[in-house]
């Protein structure tokens, strides 16, 4: 919109999507393709450009004066912020491989767990992982519920010897639970994190929109994404922060992308 002195001005909400460069999900196996994600609207998007210079100078007379600079390095950066805490983007806040499935059966499951009296037991499963989300603890040794030991949490897990109880030695105790049934039917509940093993790497497309997105640009290019981490309260929404590098592709036929304002009226020039 061109007012007086301004040929455009812009308050603008971003959104970003991404595609990962193919990925090997097994040692010796072969990339599989990966699909665009929805990073998500982000808080702040704001690009950051760092021109690197050096200068030539003359001393002639006696004082140091430049005559001639050129740009030796320009580095472009974009610091995400979103509130979309879906699982493609707490792998990328990980630095992990895609997300995983992660199942679990109702079958009861007998274990021999280090107990220590008065303290804190985690239940696992038959490979020693732990375990979350259980219906019922059937047994733990002879010992008596209320008494000797109590649940402090079926969906974490846990439960506790209690003081004074029989229970008086530390030592293994048998215990018998059943799991609750666990299904992942999209193949995401599980995150390995720091499995990507090197930087994330794929084409990013940020889409600035403007005037109900009856406006819209977009920069397209490919981009290393680095995690910034997060910021999880229980004062207000959690965010996830990334950050993108543009990436230079030389054999590309515009090998640093390109920035494109094809939604609404052709933007005036100077």
């Amino acid at each position: 919109m061109p007012f007086v002195n301004n040929q455009d001005i812009w308050v603008t909400g971003t959104r970003v999507y991404f595609q990962r460069d193919p990925v090997v999900l097994t040692p010796g196996g072969n990339p599989v393709n990966q699909p665009i994600i929805d990073i998500g609207e982000m808080k702040n998007s704001s690009p950051e450009m760092n021109p690197t210079s050096v200068t030539l100078y003359t001393a002639d007379g006696g004082l140091s004066k430049p005559i001639a600079m050129t740009t030796v390095k320009i580095d472009e950066s974009y610091s995400l912020v979103t509130t979309n805490i879906n699982m493609d983007n707490l792998a990328l806040m990980f630095s992990a491989l895609p997300p995983t499935a992660f199942t679990q059966a109702a079958t009861p499951i007998t274990i021999s767990a280090w107990a220590i009296p008065g303290r804190l037991l985690k239940l696992v499963d038959g490979n020693g992982l732990p375990i979350y989300g259980v219906t019922t603890v059937s047994s733990v040794g002879s010992l008596v519920l209320g008494t000797d030991y109590e649940v402090v949490s079926l969906e974490r897990g846990i439960i506790k010897l209690l003081p004074g109880g029989a229970f008086v030695t530390a030592g293994n105790l048998s215990i018998t639970y059943t799991p609750r049934a666990i299904t992942d039917t999209t193949l995401n509940r599980q995150i390995l994190p720091k499995s990507q093993g090197c930087t994330v790497m794929g084409q990013a497309f940020i889409i600035w929109g403007r005037c109900g997105n009856q406006q819209q640009t977009v920069r397209e290019v490919r981009v290393a994404i680095e995690s910034q981490g997060g910021s999880w309260t229980d004062e207000n929404y959690a965010e996830v922060k990334l950050k993108m590098t543009p990436l230079s592709d030389p054999e590309a036929a515009m090998p640093d992308g390109r920035l494109l304002y094809w939604l609404g009226q052709e933007p005036p020039l100077s």
